[in-house]
């Protein structure tokens, strides 16, 4: 196969995954079946013609909100990664990952509130179907239904009218779309589950009202808010139950042993790492300092860390007699960490 027949061949492809009706794949693979050799159409024909509808945007337009990408999901997906640390424990990645959903859903809650909060405002004169859509329907979807009865305007013509099934074929600025009162094969209707500019002229064509509730899927209507979301209930705002108050200052019960073991096994942690950049007679050191510790809270006593500070021989007289001081040989600097016990001193490096 030359490289020219190759590139054409590429561009028929792409024509036909981003076809928008099937009328439009089958122009593109008769275009195929006259082009290409017959190597490449036998393997076609076998592998990827009889599943079109995985792979055509106009066969995954149902429901996709006009959306198709993942782009969405890749979102939701990098808020999670700011959160939750990369290759978490699972213990902690599930206490990162919840607090992400509640801070999702208070997030989504205060969309929800300003849909019932807040009133539209029209600057120019509306029909009474816009405003019975406006009350019926959230604000982005309003603003979409708003666009398309605006664009009835454009329509150039409606034709094969059908009065008994109410249906016609409507001509706008850029295409002809067969539609009915409340059914419509454009992209914008079947993605979006909203009425379309063909929708409106067929029922405006045949006298209907262009309000109508069925018309509109149950995602954008208000009252479907109200069965999920408490802000958008129904309850007054008087009644102070029906307010969610959100507190940092949560009074958590005491954890247990197997949860006080987890968190001073995090906290070492950083302690493994740190005292393990170490060696020779300072890995010593810091092995005795937590030995020391370990005792201390095993005759059930606190042990308090007081400061860190440098110190030299001479300094050593300052501390009690009774203190034990483990370092370096006689006569070297070193770093000096008092560790108070509540009934004795112990000062250990």
């Amino acid at each position: 196969m030359s490289a020219r027949l190759k590139e054409t061949c590429n561009d028929i492809f792409r024509a036909m995954v981003y076809s928008d009706c099937p009328g439009s794949y089958e122009n593109s693979y008769q275009t195929l079946l006259r082009t290409a050799p017959q190597n490449i159409i036998h393997y076609f024909n076998e592998h990827w013609h009889p599943i079109k509808e995985e792979w055509t945007q106009y066969s995954m337009r149902q429901g996709n909100l006009n959306n198709f990408t993942n782009n969405r999901l890749e979102t939701l997906n990098a808020k999670i990664k700011q959160l939750v640390p990369k290759r978490s424990r699972l213990v902690p990645f599930f206490e990162k990952f919840f607090t992400w959903v509640e801070d999702h859903n208070r997030e989504i809650d205060a969309k929800v509130a300003r849909e019932f909060l807040t009133q539209p405002v029209f600057m120019e004169p509306v029909s009474e179907a816009e405003l019975k859509y406006s009350s019926l329907l959230t604000k982005f979807a309003f603003e979409e239904i708003k666009k398309k009865i605006n664009f009835l305007k454009h329509i150039a013509n409606i034709i094969n009218i059908n009065e008994e099934l109410r249906q016609a074929t409507v001509v706008d600025s850029t295409e002809a779309v067969d539609a009915s009162v409340s059914k419509c094969n454009c992209r914008f209707f079947e993605s979006m589950g909203l009425p379309c500019a063909h929708i409106f002229a067929v029922r405006n064509y045949f006298g209907e009202d262009l309000f109508h509730p069925a018309l509109c899927a149950e995602r954008w209507k208000k009252e479907n808010l109200t069965k999920t979301r408490l802000f958008a209930s129904s309850t007054p705002l008087t009644d102070i139950s029906a307010v969610r108050v959100f507190s940092s200052n949560i009074n958590r019960a005491e954890p247990d042993v197997p949860q006080k073991r987890k968190n001073i096994l995090e906290e070492c942690e950083a302690l493994a790492f740190y005292g393990s950049t170490f060696c020779g007679e300072k890995f010593k050191n810091k092995i005795e300092t937590l030995r020391n510790i370990a005792s201390i809270w095993a005759s059930g006593q606190d042990a308090i860390l007081l400061n860190v500070l440098p110190i030299n021989v001479e300094k050593e007289a300052a501390f009690p007699p009774a203190s034990k001081v483990v370092g370096k040989p006689k006569g070297f600097n070193k770093t000096f960490v008092q560790i108070k016990n509540i009934h004795k001193s112990a000062h250990v490096s």
